[in-house]
């Protein structure tokens, strides 16, 4: 049986190993192709970028430059070719840099209706940027944009009418969790804009990381903005009209809210005519629900109230019991608001049935019918005796349930304390250590006399572990406390950092610590 499984696990290696070499001699045969006869520029480029194959329904080309220092410094001319349309282009330079207009994004290959840009390392937009106008102009309909360890800076122009527009017929625009974001942020980085999707990861106001977005009013001017959907993923953050501000989401159709959520501010979202669903994907706090219930009453407030001006509204994972209708005692009435199960055909309880009564006189009878698969039911419901029953105190006595975030968020300030006592335990380790060697070569001279073996011992260990707590000094340069947090250095992100911790912290300090423990059990017996 033995012999069986290490046949196998041989012949697994054989193949993983085989997989890779093929791998990376695809790699080397397809850099040839694409540099082999072309000029001195695309030869040169050989060294920063890889390339590969993607055969999801088709074959395309996915296009990856590395360790460059400025955007003209290659060409995507180099990649043109007749065979395969490109896919995938990732951009990482070696330090942050201006996403401008020196990145030509010009390129020859067959038609293609989909692209994904991946930029990483963005320190900031320039204003004058249409990098993505030749793409338009080459047809392509489903442009993806997605930025990493990026900032949502922009400048604004001293001359607002010649804003120019950035992000034109984008499906797909993304700012992912590494991003930073600003609290005065220009809105014109959205002037005109034609985004269908556009996400915002990453949002949080905790001590161990205050990431938040808003923008600037600008008055007088209109940006124009056209966001289909708007995507909000957070921890711990207030929704406010400074975030959501008006100029910038005005045609906004769905917003999702995804995380926790300390709080919604009265009129959010009160200026938002076109809005027709918003997802709220948050945890299952009470007290949330208790004092954030207030927004609704200014939504649909301004309009001339018709169906087609329904706002649905959806609360995840909440399952409406009855006992929370006092919550929902002001949820204002015939304005077209539909607070609605996630999920069609759900078993509806008395208070999904109180809410539906709520959305406009008579027609929410058929939402009861849409949603509810106990539509009998609602005659058995006594909302005076629910409401007679409402009692806000027995919400104080229910206690939050802990989500994974809430955990992780746990073991980061855990992490945060152990990184602010580090320097000083290394301190007083160097200090002690070099006490104990001077005390032991100096003061009782141990090699000009016959002495005790142990002295010897304590001598060699106390070197060991000055070595060890030295070594250790720069595995701080290594520790992230959630990006963009409160401490989380741009080198811990470099290769040399890494071998660093890999080579000197794990493997070096690991041979001391284990010749340490060998010493202390020497002279200890």
């Amino acid at each position: 049986m033995l012999r069986k499984i290490l046949n196998y696990s041989i012949i697994l290696i054989i193949i993983t190993f085989s997989f890779y070499s093929n791998e990376e001699i695809n790699k080397k045969y397809l850099s040839e192709i694409f540099t082999y006869n072309k000029s001195y520029r695309c030869r040169e480029m050989t060294h920063y970028f890889f390339i590969s194959i993607n055969e999801f329904y088709g074959n395309f080309l996915e296009i990856k430059l590395k360790y460059f220092n400025y955007f003209n410094q290659f060409s995507l001319e180099c990649f043109s070719n007749n065979i395969l349309p490109i896919s995938s282009i990732t951009l990482i330079p070696n330090y942050p840099l201006t996403l401008d207009n020196n990145l030509n994004l010009t390129f020859e290959a067959p038609n293609n209706i989909f692209i994904n840009l991946h930029f990483v390392y963005i320190k900031n937009i320039d204003p004058d940027l249409n990098i993505f106008d030749i793409l338009i102009r080459r047809n392509y309909t489903q442009i993806s944009v997605v930025f990493y360890y990026s900032s949502l800076d922009f400048s604004i122009s001293p001359d607002l009418n010649k804003t120019q527009a950035i992000f034109i017929n984008l499906a797909y625009l993304k700012f992912s969790i590494t991003c930073k974001y600003q609290e005065n942020s220009s809105p014109l980085l959205f002037y005109k804009s034609i985004i269908d999707k556009l996400f915002l990861s990453g949002l949080s106001d905790t001590i161990i990381k205050r990431n938040l977005l808003g923008f600037e009013r600008i008055d007088n001017f209109n940006i124009e903005s056209d966001i289909k959907i708007a995507n909000f993923d957070f921890y711990k953050i207030s929704i406010s009209s400074k975030m959501l501000y008006f100029q910038v989401f005005r045609n906004v159709i769905d917003i999702y809210l995804n995380g926790q959520l300390k709080f919604i501010y009265e009129k959010s979202f009160a200026n938002f005519k076109k809005l027709r669903t918003l997802y709220i994907n948050t945890n299952k706090d009470f007290n949330f629900l208790l004092e954030n219930l207030k927004f609704f009453n200014f939504l649909n407030s301004n309009l001339n109230l018709s169906v087609d001006n329904t706002i649905t509204i959806y609360f995840s994972y909440y399952k409406f019991p009855n006992e929370d209708i006092c919550l929902f005692k002001e949820f204002p009435r015939n304005r077209f608001i539909s607070l609605s199960p996630d999920v069609y055909g759900s078993k509806c309880t008395c208070l999904n049935f109180w809410l539906f009564n709520n959305y406009y006189y008579n027609e929410g009878m058929k939402l009861i019918e849409d949603y509810c698969s106990n539509p009998q039911d609602v005659e058995t419901c006594n909302f005076t005796f629910l409401f007679e029953k409402c009692d806000f105190k027995l919400y104080d006595t229910i206690s939050q349930q802990k989500t994974l975030l809430d955990y992780f968020y746990d073991s980061e300030l855990l992490n945060l304390f152990v990184t602010i006592l580090t320097p000083f335990v290394i301190f007083l380790g160097l200090i002690t250590n070099l006490i104990n060697i001077k005390i032991l070569k100096y003061d009782l001279k141990i090699f000009g006399k016959q002495k005790d073996l142990m002295y010897q011992f304590m001598f060699y260990n106390s070197i060991i572990n000055f070595l060890y707590c030295f070594i250790y000094i720069f595995h701080l340069l290594n520790v992230c406390i959630s990006i963009n947090g409160v401490y989380c250095l741009f080198i811990s992100k470099s290769e040399m950092v890494q071998y660093y911790e890999i080579l000197i912290v794990d493997f070096l300090g690991g041979i001391l610590k284990v010749l340490s423990n060998i010493l202390n059990s020497k002279w200890s017996t």
